[in-house]
């Protein structure tokens, strides 16, 4: 991964203007990510483009431009999501208060390009000024994700699906299903040696001030996710946070 290279930063630092024809915009990205691929001594296998500004870089669909580089450039799509829209919604929220996008985890001492890298302090914890409004963002967020899955289903079938939560906790084992898809030879991803970490955690208790009011307003909106039920229902508060809540009936939302 090469990073966002049909993003709005990268567009910019190469002085080109925009908005692209989708041809020019996916010739661009190809051709840098060769480049940037032959400066490692390696070969580009792919790249980051993905999110609700994935087109901003060009006129076309998401479908248009996916479509376009599987027949244009033979890609191979792979889906790389998350199932828990409220834990997205947070760690953007995060990340707009606190500047950090991603967070650094300590260098591993074998990476010569980082050894020595000291990691990054977790940001503190937020208060939601807004509850309703976080929550109408973590709603329009899953809605996006099912906007886009029915769309890969529909029209741009085979494709891989891979959810950070399942990426997290095994890493070899998804990187693994990646490379076969991908029809690369696989390698082993030793456990511990990623070089960033999650802006926030599975709970929003370590994250949110006012994490009591935001339990009450998931509830209510149904969006009783893995981090509403660690933050909401696990623990020896669970059921007094919840109030008229019990653990009977919660379901997961995927997205």
């Amino acid at each position: 991964m090469l990073g966002e290279l049909l993003s709005l930063p990268t567009y910019r630092k190469q002085h080109f203007a925009f908005p692209f024809a989708l041809d020019a915009a996916l010739d661009a990205a190809v051709a840098h990510a060769d480049a940037q691929a032959r400066a490692l001594g390696k070969r580009a296998a792919g790249w980051k483009a993905g999110g609700p500004a994935m087109t901003r870089v060009c006129n076309c669909t998401p479908r248009a431009l996916l479509a376009a580089a599987r027949a244009r450039h033979g890609a191979t799509l792979v889906y790389l999501h998350r199932r828990d829209a409220t834990a997205v919604a947070l760690s953007l929220e995060t990340a707009r208060r606190s500047g950090v996008y991603v967070l650094s985890a300590a260098a591993p001492a074998a990476s010569s390009a980082v050894a020595g890298r000291a990691p990054q302090p977790q940001p503190p914890p937020i208060n939601l000024t807004s509850v309703a409004g976080f929550v109408r963002k973590a709603q329009d967020l899953a809605a996006h994700a099912e906007r886009v899955r029915a769309m890969l289903e529909r029209h741009l079938r085979p494709f891989l699906s891979v959810a950070y939560e399942d990426l997290y906790p095994e890493p070899s084992q998804q990187i693994g299903r990646i490379f076969r898809h991908l029809g690369v030879p696989a390698c082993a991803v030793a456990a511990g040696r990623a070089t960033t970490r999650k802006i926030a955690g599975a709970s929003f208790r370590g994250s949110v001030l006012n994490w009591r009011e935001l339990c009450a307003a998931l509830d209510a909106a149904g969006l009783r996710t893995a981090a509403w039920h660690a933050t909401c229902v696990d623990g020896e508060h669970g059921n007094e946070t919840l109030g008229h809540s019990t653990q009977t009936g919660i379901r997961d939302s995927h997205v």
